[in-house]
């Protein structure tokens, strides 16, 4: 059981930091295409996995949405 509890912990981590880079890179103004590509997907596939999360976030004023591309078409 202590594997098992490790490996969700891990899932966790890893899950955090992930959520942490593509924050990163939408303040750093890269486009969905460009965070795909870095995760081994499409424009759509990013926006899909992060956008709505990152839509709030922008909508709350939590990240900077001028000149960043916020939807997929960017």
């Amino acid at each position: 059981m202590d594997r098992v509890a490790a490996t969700v912990q891990l899932r966790r981590w890893v899950t955090d930091i992930e959520i942490q880079a593509v924050i990163g890179a939408r303040m750093a103004r890269c486009t969905w295409a460009e965070i795909g590509t870095g995760a081994g997907t499409t424009k759509q596939g990013a926006y899909n996995r992060w956008g709505k999360m990152i839509d709030r976030y922008e909508a709350a004023g939590l990240l900077p949405s001028e000149g960043a591309a916020a939807s997929p078409a960017g």
